[in-house]
């Protein structure tokens, strides 16, 4: 998507400079698709336990959520050399991919 959009080739994991990579078009795109799902499916992967639940997040949350997954493809890619516990919020990931899925192939 970052290549499509800017026509460069970003050598990163890292979601957070992927998405940073964007234009303001492309991530306001990005943030009301997912705002859209929250509400549809009546869920924010968004918020913890402990937050009050609303289904909306804009640009300074999902940056916040986005790098908290910065190292999540290598940690996990290599999880048989890892001693500790991985992170990963599996319905976010998922909730993502679908966003980016078909916003990808405009």
């Amino acid at each position: 998507m970052v290549f499509k959009k800017t026509g460069e080739i970003k050598k990163t994991h890292k979601l957070s400079e992927l998405f940073l990579s964007l234009d303001s078009d492309t991530k306001d795109d990005i943030i009301n698709k997912l705002n859209e799902r929250f509400l549809k499916n009546k869920k924010s992967t968004i918020i913890d336990e402990s937050s009050e639940v609303n289904f909306h997040i804009d640009l300074e949350g999902l940056i916040k959520k986005i790098s908290l997954h910065d190292e999540t493809f290598i940690d996990w890619r290599y999880f048989y050399e890892s001693s500790g516990v991985l992170y990963v919020e599996f319905h976010f990931i998922f909730d993502l991919i679908e966003v980016l899925g078909p916003l990808s192939l405009c």
